[in-house]
């Protein structure tokens, strides 16, 4: 037993001090995440993504116009940089080691990186509008295949 209590206390004096120092490369690594995600202008373009998602919801359904401040207000709450930041760089950390995340904020801060994080939102901007024209070309057919899938669940068991 003094043994097992032993051990037991030379295992907790370990993590007490080795838990400072990974506390530390946890808080610059989680930095780095913050770091590469302020490099990236990450909260001009949620502001920017909700308002551009804001404007094609209400352009495909025009009913939604009236609602527009609303509907603002809830993305601010919700899916806003301030309300989504921590998680973010969480994700990022996950994602990325502290010397990856470094090494793209190093890229971003290049003519080309920040050439990126200028034409990002317009990027996705078209990408969005080719997407939301594609499925208005083929509105006809997504109905005819959601019509088939409905009848065919509809179909008695044998």
């Amino acid at each position: 037993m003094t043994t097992t209590f032993r051990h037991l206390s030379l295992g907790l004096a370990i993590l007490a001090i080795a838990a400072p120092g990974a506390l530390a490369d946890t808080k610059s690594h989680r930095k780095a995440a913050e770091d590469l995600l302020k490099a990236m202008n990450m909260d001009r373009q949620f502001t920017m993504a909700i308002d551009q998602s804001l404007d094609a919801q209400i352009k495909a359904n025009p009913q939604l116009g009236p609602y527009r401040p609303t509907l603002k207000k809830f993305f601010d709450k919700y899916m806003s940089w301030d309300s989504l930041k921590d998680e973010l760089v969480t994700i990022y950390a996950n994602a990325f080691t502290e010397k990856e995340l470094r090494d793209i904020i190093t890229f971003y801060k290049t003519p080309v990186g920040k050439k990126v994080v200028e034409k990002t939102p317009e990027l996705m901007t078209q990408g969005m509008q080719l997407g939301v024209r594609r499925v208005q070309e083929h509105q006809v057919e997504l109905q005819q295949m959601l019509q088939q899938a409905i009848q065919g669940q509809q179909r008695p068991n044998r």
